[in-house]
């Protein structure tokens, strides 16, 4: 039963969802309990294998990490995440690169950070989380609810949100959130599109908000 594995490195090995259903099937019936690192990186993982694999983690109660990056998760699968996020008294680090998360897959991630228990690191580089092509361009409601869902969370420390086409609108709702969100110490930006306007709101940000010490 292997009860003393501890990682679990599977990335890059095209398990797809038949896989991810296997694992999750593991899980659920108490197998690896006692690992704490869990890599399923670039696996073709989709929305129904993701819901199977995590409803399975949810009985997972030693994992800390969990990487679910360069999948295709979408919004759907980020919903499935952020609901077992948010019941999770263990996991401290989710990792969500490239997974085509959007306005409504971010949102119920947030919502789940909120509620999570020991979440300090959310990584979602290379989403869609400001996609400007679903709303009128600069509008800042695509983030908003996001944003605003993340000042529950007591707990995270760092948030990646590079390469996520968040617009100069959206930085005062973004200072706004690292303003009732004292816990966050680590926010990546790079590769946006927040412009002049958008780094004299950072400007404002850094002197308002103290707690920053990697931006």
């Amino acid at each position: 039963n292997c009860k003393e594995l501890s990682f679990l490195d599977l990335g890059w090995n095209a398990i797809g969802d038949s896989g991810a259903v296997s694992l999750g099937h593991l899980f659920a019936m108490g197998h690896f309990s006692r690992f704490a690192h869990l890599d399923l990186s670039g696996n073709w993982l989709e929305p129904f294998g993701v819901g199977r694999l995590v409803a399975g983690i949810e009985k997972c109660t030693a994992l800390q990490h969990l990487d679910l990056s360069h999948n295709m998760l979408g919004d759907d699968g980020a919903s499935r995440v952020g609901t077992m996020m948010g019941r999770s008294s263990c996991i401290s680090s989710i990792l969500l690169m490239g997974n085509r998360i959007g306005r409504m897959g971010a949102e119920n991630l947030a919502e789940g950070a909120g509620r999570a228990a020991a979440l300090t690191h959310l990584d979602l580089a290379g989403n869609r989380v400001g996609d400007w092509h679903r709303t009128p361009a600069g509008d800042p409601r695509t983030v908003e609810p996001f944003l605003r869902g993340l000042t529950r969370s007591t707990t995270l420390s760092s948030l990646g949100l590079r390469r996520n086409k968040i617009e100069p609108e959206a930085m005062p709702s973004l200072a706004e959130m690292l303003r009732k969100c004292p816990s966050i110490t680590q926010l990546d930006l790079a590769h946006n599109h927040i412009g002049p306007d958008g780094a004299a709101v950072v400007g404002k940000m850094l002197a308002d908000c103290t707690q920053l010490q990697h931006l």
